[in-house]
């Protein structure tokens, strides 16, 4: 199984036994001859777009788990239960319903057969869950309740039950899509050499990405998903990448790094293969010795030139490399160049480290051949080994709501036509977008886009299936709970899903580098002509791109070389936040809250506002009475008198999220309490504990003007102003590492 590499998966076999992949649902089965009439219909929209919902739970007090199809529906029919008004708890990642008095979300259903309801939810994600794209009964309810589907084999398609890790390209007028692992019925080792499939373009007659995924299979005499590539060794084959090029006589040619791996992730071999047409398998064409060591990893490709000197580029985790577009030279790891801080010819042991240093001191990011990469995990360990200083990294990939530092997993980065921007979709549990001028970055603030308690893991932008000139992308990932102590998820567990992100979605506008070039801050939309990082001398901070405003930002001006709150002309050069900091403004809302203790009714609704910078809370209980609340910093204060006792609570707010401790008076008893925003939805990236103050440093004898985020910065001749100008994000890197010259390759359009 293609999953995350931890150290602790090799180590330890008895991961291997945990991959047990259960098709067991308590929902009815799929009978052809069933009447629709004998189900109650429950479907569950997204009350803001309407569509249907896919892998919503709804839970029973007798605990059985019946799961939307992809269109959002439930065909119920459990005995016992019909004509009976049923308890329903409903469990969704990434999508919530209103939370009753008793503090659960749930609802009661009188399940009537032939009856129907519609159950709205609200999406707390920014991207928007479209449907399963592999596996088995995709759309098994809509079926039974002979529902529209628009998938032409939306029950079993080549007799696959589950997928892992999808990596796909335009090959022949056609998109080619392969995957790790494939489950079929008959035994647990299914396909695991590598499945594939083609799906027509929608221009020409296949699919609209919205709607689902005709896959044509490559099947095998029974049926079934075939292997699509033979090799002598036993063990599980996985492709590190897939990359359609040009053969010697100017024809598209599909070429494969692939892993032919044991129980332990272990290679047997490693190499490149080549798709033969006419058999429409991979075949070998060149094993590669040097590989052996590495561990399989899935990379998505991107095509781009620098001077017109056409590259692959091959990312994941950001271990950066590029190399020509050549059948040999994708087979020859000498013809590779590595995007590093190590010296020309080295590789990386912490015991033996060779940094690439120049003159001044500073690190050598550069392009280098026979050099081994630094991806974020080998980032982390120089810092934590002393060998760099955090403001000497590369990436400083940071949630721009928390500035926490999850683990961000692998992913791809493809150029945005609409943002004008190189976009990166990442994640090895929670889906992150983040974006920036170049491929190389700079690399620092992440959206959380996709919210999963475990596995949605190897997520991959499809760069094909933009629409509206990249205002609408198109992701999937493999869905897991399998290294999870939750319960799997039926049909859904070990296969596709699919995400559709509008970026014209303030939710997903993320502040961009400013660059100070001469007497100059602007941001790269602003420079007249092409940009060379060698014009540039620094990135004092980060702002929010003219094009992009936003509830509460303030737009900030240039004219004669210094920044003006002023309006000087019709667009600014950014937005910034004022430099006030409002305390209550993350606080104000309706929160739904509970508080954890269970002996009293404890859950409620928690309104507050602002009148006159005064705060007003109520409740929608009566006997649940706040009173004294007041917000002290980032903090929230209050007591609530409640008839079983008088509370203190205090709770601070991150990211829509009410967190915080009660205590109960004259009492040893002591909890913790929580709330989650209801309807609004904020920007949550001006509250960041990244913003900063900018502060005006002038040399009184020239007038020249300097811009810093270090408050006791000494410059000699320049005093500061006292008060800040305004309020920014900040660059948390020293370095530039920038790369203005390479240029993206655009797909063709399949629309």
């Amino acid at each position: 199984m293609d999953m995350i590499y931890k150290p602790f998966f090799v180590r330890n076999i008895v991961v291997l036994l945990m991959i047990l992949f259960v098709f067991v649902s308590t929902q009815s089965c799929v009978d052809n001859n069933s009447s629709k009439e004998f189900f109650f219909k429950i479907k569950v929209i997204d009350d803001e777009t309407g569509r249907g919902i896919p892998m919503v739970g709804f839970i029973p007090l007798s605990q059985q788990k019946y799961y939307t199809d992809s269109n959002g529906l439930i065909a119920f029919n459990e005995p016992g239960l019909m004509n009976e008004t049923v308890y329903f708890e409903i469990k969704c990642e990434g999508y919530q319903y209103a939370m009753g008095k008793d503090g659960k979300r749930a609802v009661s259903l009188h399940c009537k057969p032939g009856d129907s309801t519609v159950v709205k939810m609200t999406r707390t994600n920014v991207a928007e869950r479209l449907y399963r794209s592999t596996g088995l009964g995709i759309y098994k309810d809509s079926y039974l309740l002979e529902e529209d589907i628009p998938l032409e084999k939306s029950l079993l398609n080549g007799k696959v039950l589950g997928q892992d890790s999808n990596l796909a390209t335009i090959y022949k007028d056609e998109v080619f899509w392969v995957w790790g692992d494939s489950f079929l019925p008959p035994e647990y080792h299914g396909n695991f050499s590598v499945a594939a499939a083609t799906t027509p373009f929608p221009k020409n007659g296949g699919l609209d990405p919205e709607l689902g995924m005709n896959y044509l299979y490559f099947e095998n005499e029974n049926g079934a998903s075939k292997s699509m590539i033979n090799l002598e060794d036993p063990g599980y084959v996985w492709f590190d990448w897939l990359i359609n090029i040009k053969d010697k006589k100017g024809d598209e040619q599909l070429v494969v790094k692939y892993a032919n791996v044991n129980s332990f992730f272990l290679n047997y071999e490693r190499g490149v293969a080549v798709f033969n047409d006419d058999k429409n398998i991979f075949e070998r064409y060149k094993e590669v010795e040097k590989w052996m060591p590495d561990f399989h990893r899935c990379e998505h490709p991107f095509k781009a030139k620098v001077e017109n000197k056409a590259y692959v580029y091959l990312t994941n985790e950001f271990n950066f490399q590029r190399v020509v577009p050549h059948l040999d030279s994708l087979a020859n790891p000498k013809k590779y160049e590595t995007f590093t801080c190590l010296r020309e010819g080295t590789s990386f042991n912490l015991e033996t480290i060779q940094l690439d240093r120049k003159k001044d001191g500073s690190l050598n990011y550069s392009w280098k051949k026979n050099t081994d990469y630094i991806n974020l995990e080998r980032q982390n360990q120089l810092i934590k080994s002393g060998e760099i200083e955090i403001s000497e990294a590369w990436i400083h990939l940071e949630d721009v709501e928390t500035a926490n530092k999850p683990y961000f997993g692998r992913g791809s980065i493809f150029y945005n036509d609409y943002r004008k921007k190189w976009v990166l979709i990442t994640g090895a549990t929670d889906t992150w977008y983040a974006e920036a001028d170049t491929p190389l970055g700079p690399w620092v603030y992440a959206k959380k886009i996709a919210e999963h308690l475990s596995f949605l893991y190897n997520p991959t932008q499809h760069p094909f299936l933009d629409k509206d000139n990249g205002k609408t992308v198109f992701f999937e990932g493999t869905f897991t709970k399998f290294f999870s102590d939750e319960e799997k998820v039926p049909y859904y567990d070990y296969n596709q899903i699919m995400y559709k992100l509008s970026l014209e979605n303030e939710q997903t506008y993320l502040p961009a580098p400013v660059y100070k070039s001469g007497n100059t801050y602007q941001l790269k939309e602003s420079f007249q002509q092409s940009i060379d990082a060698s014009q540039i001398e620094e990135i004092p901070f980060f702002a929010m791109a003219p094009n992009r405003k936003v509830e509460g930002l303030m737009p900030v001006y240039f004219n004669n070389n210094e920044l003006t709150l002023n309006r000087t002309s019709n667009e600014p050069a950014f937005f910034a936040l004022p430099s006030k900091k409002n305390n209550q403004e993350p606080f104000l809302g309706t929160w739904e809250s509970k508080i954890h203790y269970e002996p009293f009714d404890n859950a409620f609704n928690l309104k507050i506002v602002s009148e006159n910078e005064e705060l007003k809370v109520a409740t929608n209980k009566s006997h649940f009475n706040i009173t004294n609340c007041e917000i002290i910093n980032d903090t929230l204060y209050a007591t609530l008198n409640h008839s079983e006792g008088v509370y203190n609570l205090k709770a601070t707010v991150s990211a829509g999220k009410l967190k915080g401790t009660w205590t109960k008076e004259n009492s040893t008893f002591k909890g913790i309490w929580e709330g989650s925003l209801k309807g609004e939805r904020k920007w949550w990236a001006k509250f960041s504990p990244s913003i900063v103050n900018l502060y005006v440093f002038k040399n009184n004898t020239t007038n020249e003007v300097y811009y810093s985020i270090n408050e006791n910065l000494k410059k000699p001749g320049f005093s500061r102003s006292e008060e800040p100008l305004c309020r920014v994000w900040r660059n948390p890197s020293k370095d530039l590492i920038l790369d203005f010259k390479t240029k993206p390759i655009k797909p063709p359009s399949i629309y």
